[in-house]
């Protein structure tokens, strides 16, 4: 599993109300949290969101696919950051993407 980290200035955890990650070519849409809520809901509290996982490995290649997570904050988005995530073929990884986020808060 790859993960992304929101934190403020402050270096405080950014606790975000909903999540989503997206293909960017096919405009799928993956919901992490309901996949695995407990999961995140303990992850949430520290700032830290689920990217991707090894069990949706076929949805990249081993060049890499891209996606795109965006967070949101009371009905606003305040995170749009675009990931390459590639495999190689036993594990996925990100390949290119800022995975510790700071947001102006």
């Amino acid at each position: 599993m790859v993960t992304v980290t929101v934190r403020n200035k402050a270096a405080q955890p950014v606790v975000l109300s909903s999540y989503f990650v997206r293909d960017s070519s096919t405009g799928k849409v993956i919901d992490f949290p309901a996949e695995d809520p407990y999961h995140d809901s303990i992850n949430r509290e520290q700032g830290i969101y689920i990217l991707f996982t090894d069990g949706k490995m076929a949805m990249t290649s081993r060049s890499g696919t891209g996606f795109e997570f965006h967070g949101y904050l009371g009905g606003k988005e305040i995170v749009s950051e675009r990931y390459v995530i590639a495999n190689d073929r036993c594990h996925i990884f990100v390949k290119s993407g800022n995975t510790n986020i700071v947001i102006d808060q």
